[in-house]
This record gives structure tokens, sequence and C-alpha cells, in this order.
């Protein structure tokens, strides 16, 4: 996939997570417009974009994120490999949702 500056900052903040919080592992991702995620570790992530993202003149006045993301706590390895497959599958999905229409990821 080819993924617009936007994609781009976002996949380059979310593969520092671990540098800001060791305890996190994230090696399943899929860059959407509509994220999946926890907490405190979440919120930092999104303002790192946010930052990067906003000072782009073409993104200067641009919603970037979804309002009332869902939080899931993983609870063991079943649990993660559900939503591991879930998010791999978000892009083939993408298409068929209305509010993705016209945006890019």
């Amino acid at each position: 996939m080819q993924l617009s500056r936007m994609g781009a900052v976002v996949e380059a903040c979310w593969c520092e997570i671990p540098a800001h919080f060791p305890q996190v592992r994230n090696p399943v991702f899929v860059v959407m417009l509509t994220p999946h995620s926890l907490g405190a570790n979440v919120r930092s992530f999104k303002s790192a974009v946010s930052r990067r993202i906003h000072p782009m003149p073409e993104f200067e006045n641009v919603q970037i994120w979804q309002r009332n993301y869902d939080e899931r706590i993983l609870r063991g390895q079943r649990d993660y490999d559900r939503i591991a497959v879930y998010i791999q599958a978000n892009p083939v999905n993408w298409s068929l949702d209305r509010e993705s229409q016209g945006r890019t990821r």
C-alpha cells in the first residue's frame, strides 16, 4: 500500500511507541483514519501524530482522529489473535464503509 504523507507520519509515530512505553509491543497495525487503541499510550501517540501533521499546509485544519474510539483490554493470546485478524482485515472493508468514501489512508 502507498501511504499518503499523513499515513507516513502515523506509521512513524506508531513505530516509536515502544521507545516511549517499553511495556508496549505493537507488532500489528494498519494505518487507517479510524484507529482503535488504549488509553494514555494512545493519547500520546495521537498527540505526536497531530503535532507533526498539522504544520503541513494541506492538513492545517483537517480533523485527523475519529471521536469516541473503541478501547479494548486484551486478556490473552486468543483476544490478541482475534483483534489482530480484525485489524489486518480493516483495509479490505475500507471501501465498504460509507464514512470512508473520498478519504485517504
